[in-house]
């Protein structure tokens, strides 16, 4: 990601091969499924048949790759933590209670090392495990299960070759050019399939 603004996310299955491949540029949002041969795209400001907004769903996943942003949310406090009882006191994670897109969540931290264990709002439930050292910042996970609860989907991010701070907006990897090569479609063709 660079800032928030630009993402790109592939997803690889076994034996290294393309299961998506996603582009979160200034304007739109693009996602390839190469065993559908085409390229799904919307603009950020598109809503969902619900209402809610694309750039809406593009800040909760920046979020869930970037935990510590809840401390940038509305009504951030340090709170108990839920399952406080099952941790001796030196054990303790830090937790932290927020208002985010009008939502509360909870997020919880390593005391010490400060890398994420979870998050949670109504929607979205994700937990953080394998920290990894990244230079002179805090640990990051290596490994993200994450939960829609609506949508009833769990899914399982194993992260590697992590690199922050490498990319610049004009990283080739946030051109979208490629992605006019393959036939494009709405991306509501492919979530009114998933209904």
């Amino acid at each position: 990601t660079h800032e928030g603004k630009l993402a790109r996310v592939t997803g690889h299955g076994p034996f290294g091969l393309t299961v998506f491949d996603c582009l979160v540029a200034e304007k739109a949002f693009y996602l390839f499924i190469p065993s559908h041969n085409a390229v799904y795209v919307t603009s950020i400001n598109d809503k969902f048949r619900n209402g809610k907004k694309i750039s809406s769903l593009i800040n909760e996943a920046s979020c869930l790759l970037n935990p510590w942003s809840v401390v940038e949310t509305q009504n951030v406090e340090v709170a108990p933590c839920k399952k406080e009882g099952d941790f001796k006191d030196y054990e303790k994670p830090v937790c932290i209670s927020f208002f985010h897109q009008g939502r509360p969540g909870w997020a919880e931290f390593d005391r010490y090392t400060l890398s994420p264990i979870s998050l949670e709002n109504p929607e979205l439930q994700v937990l953080y495990d394998d920290p990894v050292l990244l230079g002179d910042c805090a640990p990051y996970p290596s490994k993200i299960w994450m939960k829609l609860k609506k949508l009833h989907l769990e899914m399982k991010i194993a992260l590697k070759d992590i690199q922050p701070g490498s990319l610049t907006p004009e990283d080739p990897v946030f051109d979208p050019t490629p992605y006019f090569n393959q036939p494009l479609r709405p991306l509501m063709l492919l979530l009114d399939s998933l209904r």
